[in-house]
């Protein structure tokens, strides 16, 4: 997997900023990318990773899901950052799979 490292600063604390669009897709469709990207974040020391949804236009329900679970598992911290609504409603929608009623 290919994944493009927008900024490590000295600064950040081995903080690792990657973009979602570049990383993975603009599409977010599939459950094993999600499975194949957190292996890839797991293998990495930073304990603080910034996860920049910038230009994602689309994420599948069973992207959502599979993103959702692995995050929960993974000993990292995790910040989404410029996450559009879109994709914010379907991760909800994952997390509170009960309040789909608007």
């Amino acid at each position: 997997m290919k994944v493009i490292i927008i900024d490590r600063g000295e600064f950040m604390n081995e903080t690792e900023k990657i973009a979602m669009d570049t990383a993975i897709s603009e599409f977010l469709g599939f459950r094993h990318s999600a499975k194949h990207f957190f292996s890839y974040l797991d293998s990495h020391a930073e304990k603080d990773v910034i996860l920049d949804f910038e230009n994602v236009v689309l994420m599948s329900r069973s992207f959502a899901h599979e993103y959702q679970k692995r995050k929960g598992e993974i000993d990292k911290n995790i910040k989404e950052i410029n996450v559009p609504k879109n994709i914010n409603e379907m991760l909800l929608a994952v997390e509170n799979p009960g309040n789909n009623s608007k």
